[in-house]
C-alpha cells in the first residue's frame, strides 16, 4: 500500500538514524518500527488484567440509623467537628 506520512521532527530523526546504523531502507525501517510497535500495543492490551468488584454488606450493620433523621444530623455535627482535624 502506498501512502504519505507526514513525521514529526524527532521521529524522522530516529528513522534517520536507524537508516544510517545499518543496511535497511527508509521503507524497511517504518514497516519494522510500526510493526514492533502495532504488536506490542497489542500484546499490552491483552495482558491488562480486569477486576471485577465484589459488593459486600458491612460485618457489624451500619454505624448509623439512615433513615433516623436526627441520627444523621449527630454524626455529621461530630465530622465538622473542628477537633477532629487537629494532628
Amino acid at each position: 500500500m502506498r501512502t504519505t506520512l507526514t513525521l514529526d521532527p524527532d521521529v524522522a530523526a530516529l528513522l534517520r538514524k536507524r537508516v544510517a546504523a545499518g543496511d535497511v531502507s527508509i521503507k524497511q525501517a517504518v514497516n519494522d518500527a510500526m510493526r514492533k510497535g502495532l504488536t506490542e500495543g497489542a500484546i499490552a492490551r491483552q495482558s491488562t488484567k480486569r477486576y471485577a468488584v465484589q459488593p459486600r454488606t458491612p460485618g457489624g450493620g451500619f454505624l448509623v440509623d439512615i433513615t433516623n433523621n436526627g441520627a444523621l444530623a449527630e454524626m455529621m455535627d461530630r465530622l465538622d467537628h473542628p477537633d477532629l482535624y487537629r494532628r
